[in-house]
């Protein structure tokens, strides 16, 4: 257990929003997602000193494979940080 898991009073808070294909794998996906967490939070903590939270929200199914760019998941992901 990351210790910002014990404590989320105080620190940085991090909410990450998969997002894939028709033809993607959201079972794939979401394990990278949770395997970056794992490497990622404890030596951003460490390096920082500062208490990192995270949450890997319901992955976002898209509706086809158009190029996207990372404000037009914006409203969706303040909609589901709330």
């Amino acid at each position: 257990m990351v210790e910002s898991e014990k404590n989320n009073t105080e620190g940085i808070r991090i909410y990450a929003l998969a997002a894939y294909t028709p033809t993607g794998d959201k079972e794939a996906l979401e394990a990278f997602a949770g395997q970056l967490r794992q490497d990622a939070l404890p030596e951003l903590e460490q390096a920082l000193s500062v208490p990192y939270h995270y949450h890997l929200g319901e992955a976002l199914h898209l509706d086809n494979t158009d190029t996207r760019r990372a404000d037009d998941f914006m409203r969706e992901s303040l909609l589901r940080m709330v």
